[in-house]
């Protein structure tokens, strides 16, 4: 398994402060799929195709705190076709 965030620029009209990106947490179990990603530079432009998923966790000392994270679940990585 490996995990890694895909960083999207956010288009002009989007951009609130000084937030002009997001950053998308990802992961993929698949090992061929994971080795590959590994052997990728960072800044590398690609395509991401996933599943959506959020996870819930109990957080702290008090049993009512709940933590969560949303990332993609990766099925397919791909080098973006560049202009």
């Amino acid at each position: 398994m490996t995990s890694f965030t895909v960083i999207v620029d956010r288009p002009a009209r989007e951009q609130h402060g000084t937030a002009k990106v997001d950053a998308i947490a990802c992961t993929a179990s698949n090992r061929k799929l994971a080795e590959r990603i590994e052997r990728m530079e960072p800044g590398t432009i690609v395509t991401v195709t996933g599943v959506l998923r959020r996870r819930f966790w109990r957080a702290g000392a008090q049993a009512g705190q709940v933590g969560s994270t949303t990332e993609v679940l990766v099925r397919s990585v791909k080098l973006a076709q560049t202009s």
